[in-house]
């Protein structure tokens, strides 16, 4: 779920993938990944039984099958004892994927914008970096989204707090006189104060292709 090497999209292609090849498969969340670690120690301990479970069954061939069901976990306070967090395990019978089953609409807007691919990509905004887990943070004083580089769209503040699992999408329109782009997309969740996270340091890298030369020509398109 911290991850921005190989994301929850990586791991739904591959359980698809197996399913689709008759392959038992179970697939597992944890609030860990190359940017966030092994997570809580509470989560690493339930992903390293499930694992032992599984191979004890596949490869050394004793136990019971274990279950297909979906597991996943969440950050749910700190330690008493040593003021570290600790994660909760869930488990539901069905795989949702990551579009989910219900969804959450959240209107953003925002004026047309053009942004520009400097010379040889630099100077170049960064947002995060894999495996730097905590120090990812002091990025944001460093470095960020750099003028003239990226549009920025808003939502009205929030009424009420909004969980945001699996994969969010958001429909833009885009043109480029090459025909084609690529985009970074990124969802900021900003407080009250008006400080902006981007949760985990998350990214979504998206080729466009066919694009037309000007946005009153684009179609609306879902990433």
């Amino acid at each position: 779920e911290a991850d921005s090497l190989f994301p929850l999209s990586e791991a739904d292609a591959n359980a698809r993938g197996l399913a689709a090849n008759g392959i038992p498969v179970r697939v597992a969340w944890f609030t860990g990944g190359h940017d966030g670690g092994d997570g809580p120690k509470t989560d690493s301990d339930r992903v390293r039984f499930l694992t032992v479970q599984w191979l004890e069954h596949y490869v050394r061939g004793a136990g019971e099958a274990p279950g297909n069901d979906f597991t996943w976990s969440r950050i749910a306070g700190f330690d008493a004892l040593d003021r570290g967090l600790v994660a909760t395990g869930y488990r539901t019978t069905d795989y949702p994927g990551t579009g989910g089953q219900r969804r959450t609409e959240v209107a953003v807007t925002g004026p047309e914008q053009r942004i520009a691919n400097p010379p040889n990509g630099n100077p170049a905004a960064i947002s995060s970096v894999p495996f730097a887990g905590g120090l990812s943070a002091l990025l944001d004083g460093v470095a960020g989204d750099v003028p003239g580089q990226h549009a920025r769209f808003e939502s009205a503040p929030l009424t009420e707090a909004v969980d945001v699992v699996g994969a969010p999408t958001v429909s833009i329109r885009a043109a480029s006189p090459t025909g084609e782009a690529v985009l970074f997309v990124k969802l900021y969740d900003v407080d009250p104060n008006g400080a902006a996270t981007l949760p985990n340091g998350l990214i979504a890298p998206v080729r466009l292709t066919g694009l037309p030369e000007r946005v009153a020509d684009a179609r609306p398109v879902t990433v």
